[in-house]
């Protein structure tokens, strides 16, 4: 409209031009008078000053012809603009000071609206700096001393996208220097991550990345200046008086991104600012609890950074309290959908063989990330539960439950310690495709066999969860144990459950009388649920409870290893390889006790020794990463 004003010559302006240019004016003046608005629209000007001049000539133009309320707050805004001598370019300034000049009815104004119009920079009283005095101390703003209500945001953005590099990089190497406990972190974290967006590092640069491209270093820090931005996240992270778990969390949380793009991409910077968190948490410090959450968080983002701490491994990480999504997330979710999908060619079937090697690798090597994949993994087995007989063993969901119960025994000890929830999940799918299918089918043994044996670790690692979560499988776990009367720990488990029910629902008064064992439990002929007496049944203690699968003897071990070392008979060697292969169906571990024999057959010069040895290594490779 102003611009059609303008093109027209209008010498006086119709009622809506009027509106639209007094509503414009207001808006104008309503961004002067905020401190975080006003440093918004100088960066504007600067970023963009021959569009701004031509916008504000015709701005100009048309209050000429206005009223005048219309010039009072244009004199104003002008005024305002002005008096932060951050405009650099010169025209504009000349311009804006002649329209000044033409829109003062006289010398009164100017002094009125000056007083009322400008406000300070900083509102706690202290002198207003100015640029040069900025510039020569800029790390003076992130002192403590300074009231964080009365510090203005406005002198910090001009640091950050007024002044020039060396200016920024002068500044950073003073705050992540050796004295950081002086300034205020979130100050600090706030300026940093500015930096990193800066608008003029990126004018002219493709916003479409490439899909393998690397962040870039923008701050070039030092090993031991990201080391400095860790402590800052832990002083931010533990600076309130009720600091909470949960609130250090998300502090932590939200300046991790900062710490990532700071040291991702660098092996040396990697490796110290894992050594300086392990230092910090083996330390005495009452800080060490944040420093391993944010161990914790960090290790998410790159799990690589364990490789540089000398006494943690994956297995000691846990991270059942984050919600900030992994790049592993999307890797385990890709590949549990792949094994979870149907193959329908060779190629397909050569796929998913790959996926449940790298699957068993992540759940070996980092069970904590894989971990978080759990309630995907009840949902992918509750999906398969109602499926016919034929369509479950024809379509590869049997081998699912299979390969997954291989998956949950590498996740020991994390998945005793999982939400009971997502246990109660995986248990009744397992529960429900045996009911349903029968446990006594040859082909379902190996189901059986591998979910009683987690059941009875479970019981084993957190008794007391698993109390709740089983107690309301007690029915079922009957119906197996009577199908399956092999299954002795099945029996243990099934004792235990039951004598801890027992005693729960006793007083201790009316126990009196009552024969005791051993351990102080009641003495009872008969256990509910298992047939037989004490005597056919295992031991219901937990610290006792074994497992079906028998270890090797020693005797039997080391004729397996004489046999092997026959280096003139090729032909006893070979039927040893197959007797041993024979003898640890179902059975993998068992060749552990035979890995130096194992791979000096690898390299031997028959070649049924040699293919037998490579297919046993294969083997063992697979199920034990």
């Amino acid at each position: 409209i102003l611009m059609q004003d303008q093109s027209k010559k209008q010498r006086a302006s119709s009622l809506a031009t009027e509106s639209t240019f007094l509503w414009l004016l207001e808006g104008l003046r309503g961004m002067v008078r905020h401190d975080d608005d006003r440093a918004s629209m100088i960066i504007t000007i600067n970023s963009n000053s021959s569009l701004i001049s031509a916008l504000f000539r015709v701005i100009l133009h048309q209050g000429l012809k206005g009223s005048s309320r219309c010039k009072r707050i244009l004199v104003e805004i002008i005024t305002t603009i002005q008096n932060t001598h951050c405009v650099r370019d010169v025209t504009l300034n000349r311009l804006l000071e002649h329209f000044r000049d033409k829109l003062k009815p006289d010398g009164s104004t100017e002094a009125t609206t000056k007083d009322e119009a400008t406000p300070s920079v900083d509102k706690s009283g202290s002198p207003q700096a100015d640029l040069q005095q900025l510039l020569t101390n800029p790390e003076t703003l992130f002192l403590k001393s300074h009231d964080p209500k009365g510090l203005s945001i406005y002198p910090l953005t001009l640091l950050a996208h007024q002044t020039d590099w060396s200016v920024l990089q002068r500044c950073i190497q003073r705050l992540l220097g050796g004295k950081i406990e002086r300034y205020n972190p979130s100050t600090v974290l706030d300026f940093l991550w500015a930096c990193l967006h800066n608008p003029r590092i990126w004018q002219g640069r493709d916003i479409r990345a490439a899909k393998k491209s690397s962040e870039e270093d923008i701050l070039s820090l030092t090993p031991d200046q990201s080391c400095q931005i860790a402590a800052y996240i832990v002083m931010e992270a533990s600076s309130s008086p009720s600091v909470t778990e949960s609130s250090a969390l998300t502090v932590i949380q939200q300046r991790l991104d900062l710490l990532v793009r700071c040291c991702a991409d660098d092996r040396n910077t990697l490796e110290r600012v894992g050594e300086y968190l392990n230092q910090q948490i083996n330390s005495d410090s009452p800080s060490s609890r944040w420093y391993k959450m944010l161990l914790t968080e960090l290790y998410l983002q790159i799990p690589e950074i364990v490789i540089h701490l000398s006494n943690v491994t994956p297995h000691h990480m846990t991270a059942k309290s984050s919600n900030l999504p992994s790049g592993i997330d999307s890797f385990s979710h890709r590949l549990l959908t792949l094994l979870a999908s149907p193959a329908i060619s060779k190629a397909g079937d050569q796929r998913k063989t790959d996926a449940l090697a790298a699957l068993r690798a992540l759940a070996s090597s980092h069970p904590a990330l894989l971990m978080r994949q759990l309630p995907m993994i009840g949902v992918l087995l509750r999906g398969r539960t109602h499926l016919n007989a034929r369509e479950f063993r024809g379509k590869g969901h049997q081998q699912f439950f299979c390969q997954t119960a291989t998956i949950l025994h590498l996740l020991k000890p994390h998945l005793f310690q999982a939400k009971p929830d997502d246990l109660d999940v995986i248990f009744k799918s397992y529960f429900d495709v045996i009911h349903r299918y029968s446990p006594t089918k040859p082909t379902m043994d190996y189901i059986v066999t591998n979910f009683i044996d987690i059941l009875c670790q479970y019981y084993q690692a957190n008794n007391s969860e698993a109390k709740n979560v089983l107690h309301n499988y007690m029915t079922p776990l009957n119906l197996i144990s009577q199908a399956r009367p092999d299954l002795s720990a099945l029996k243990s488990l099934l004792a235990s459950l039951s004598l801890s029910e027992e005693t729960s629902d006793i007083e201790p008064e009316s126990v009196q009388g009552i024969p005791t064992a051993p351990g102080g439990l009641p003495f009872r002929e008969e256990i509910p649920g298992v047939s037989g007496g004490r005597e056919e049944t295992a031991s219901p203690i937990p610290g006792i409870m074994q497992s079906d699968v028998k270890p090797m003897l020693a005797d039997e071990i080391s004729a397996f290893q004489e046999r092997l070392h026959k280096g003139n008979d090729p032909e006893g060697i070979t039927d040893a390889l197959n007797e041993l292969d024979s003898r640890c169906s179902g059975k993998t571990e068992y060749l552990l006790h035979f890995t130096t024999e194992i791979s000096n057959l690898m390299t031997s010069p028959e070649e049924a020794c040699r293919v037998r040895a490579f297919k046993l290594a294969i083997r063992l490779c697979k199920q034990l990463p």
